[in-house]
């Protein structure tokens, strides 16, 4: 079979595991430490911000790659990202909250949160699979890998370096070696030196060594 062009596959991967891991410690936080809840509200607004701009990303520079008999399709994918976005929205309001809970009400507060929060992402898994088994098959369908690609390398070009790091961040860590490769291979064939180092610096940060390593010997970096 053959692998083509796929704009979901790094990026979901990375997605899917900074909100499994969010919700691992959504479920274990102490709603009673005032700087617990600050330090989990600062990340799940973090995450919460990459969600959106990735939502924003797709509908701005993939669903064009689309033709008109994919409107409907389009429209349907749009609206959930806009319902995803609202319950998103509830679930970070949700946690804000405790940070003036009375204590009395920390708990029961806390829990409902986590409900909140379980849903999106529950609802948010299933939005992302169907993008990759619905949507992807349509444009491979109706375009050239080097089509895809073309507007993948456009989007990261107009990504500020900071949030562009921030994904990569959730990213290369749940990434498969293969995957790692092509991505850094191709940094280093295409990137500026300084920009291949600080992506290089960035992955030593957020790989464990052996992962490293590995990459770092198949690309030659």
């Amino acid at each position: 079979m053959e692998l083509r062009a796929d704009i979901y596959a790094e990026v979901h991967k990375g997605l899917r595991a900074a909100l499994t891991e969010i919700l691992v410690d959504a479920g274990r936080l102490d709603v009673e430490d005032s700087d617990a809840v600050s330090d989990f509200n600062e990340r799940l607004r973090s995450v919460a911000e990459l969600l959106e701009s990735h939502a924003d990303y797709e509908d701005s520079y993939f669903h064009p790659l689309l033709d008109g008999t994919d409107d409907d399709l389009v429209k349907a994918f749009e609206d959930s990202h806009r319902e995803l976005d609202a319950e998103l929205s509830s679930a970070v309001e949700a946690y804000g909250s405790l940070a003036d809970a009375e204590a009395e009400q920390a708990l029961a507060l806390g829990r409902q949160a986590y409900y909140r929060l379980a849903a999106f992402i529950g609802a948010y898994f299933v939005h992302i699979s169907n993008e990759e088994l619905e949507i992807m098959p349509r444009m491979q369908s109706r375009r050239s890998d080097a089509e895809i690609m073309e507007a993948v390398i456009t989007l990261r070009a107009n990504i500020p370096p900071v949030k562009m790091a921030r994904f990569l961040a959730v990213m290369i860590p749940a990434m498969n070696v293969q995957e790692r490769v092509a991505m850094f291979g191709g940094m280093k064939v295409a990137a500026p030196p300084e920009v291949l180092q600080k992506n290089c610096d960035l992955a030593r940060t957020v790989s464990d060594d052996a992962d490293w390593q590995d990459l770092s010997e198949r690309v030659g970096l």
